[in-house]
């Protein structure tokens, strides 16, 4: 059972701010127009008093931000979907012990511009699930995909006709095609504290128009893989746990 909450991009500033963080956590932002900050103050009092009322009844909201705050491991999740209508996929989910959270930010009205943050609380790793659920519904790429060492994408020094077919071009056809959405997902240990950072490990889910869904990993080699709802899930588990098994055998 997971609880709910849809905060605008200042109840969550404040929200935020209370746990004594002064960077959102990324992708998510907060975005003013106001250049005069006492022009302000009517807007932070009625979402103090909006934070004030949902943290009434009990702490549920300030331990899902807690959990987002201090977490063991993080997943940010950012990237575009193209299907008419463009807009920025943002999402940030934090894992702690026996509990997890995850920040949606709707899109704004224009391709570049946010929207409300909405806060999912989960028991267990329950944010990860939560995360793949809200993602655009693709079904799996209808081809083999691709996979080949890095060294060999470096252009030849020389072309002739018959390099058309060569393993790179091949592979170079594949991931250049039209998409309706490219995400990049990283998945790094403890929280973000500043932003965008190049620790951790990614993956690219990519959706090829008239073809489907799939997963793109750089290590030695560039591999595509037709991806589905359960193996996404798994893919990002697996990271996650293979952090929280670093985190319980270190030393100190």
């Amino acid at each position: 059972m997971a609880n709910a909450w849809k905060l605008t991009q200042l109840e969550f500033l404040l929200a935020w701010q209370a746990l004594g963080r002064d960077r959102m956590p990324y992708p998510i932002e907060y975005r003013s127009d106001v250049e005069v900050r006492a022009d302000l103050d009517p807007d932070y009092a009625a979402a103090a008093r909006k934070l004030a009322d949902l943290s009434q009844d009990n702490d549920d909201l300030y331990r899902a931000l807690e959990t987002l705050a201090q977490p063991r491991a993080h997943v940010m999740v950012f990237g575009v979907r193209r299907d008419g209508r463009d807009r920025l996929v943002r999402m940030h989910a934090g894992i702690a012990d026996g509990r997890s959270s995850l920040l949606v930010q709707e899109p704004g009205d224009e391709f570049d511009t946010v929207g409300d943050i909405r806060v999912y609380s989960h028991a267990g790793n329950g944010a990860i699930g939560r995360l793949v659920s809200l993602m655009p519904p693709v079904r799996p790429g209808t081809g083999h995909g691709v996979s080949i060492n890095r060294l060999d994408l470096d252009p030849p020094e020389t072309w002739s006709a018959a390099d058309r077919n060569s393993p790179r071009e091949q592979v170079v056809r594949f991931l250049r095609r039209p998409y309706q959405t490219r995400v990049e997902i990283k998945v790094d240990q403890g929280p973000a504290l500043d932003g965008w950072q190049e620790s951790g490990t990614y993956l690219q889910v990519v959706d090829f128009v008239d073809d489907g869904r799939y997963l793109l990993t750089v290590g030695n080699r560039l591999e595509a893989s037709p991806l589905t709802a359960d193996k996404l899930q798994a893919s990002v588990q697996q990271l996650v746990d293979r952090i929280l098994q670093e985190q319980r055998s270190a030393m100190w």
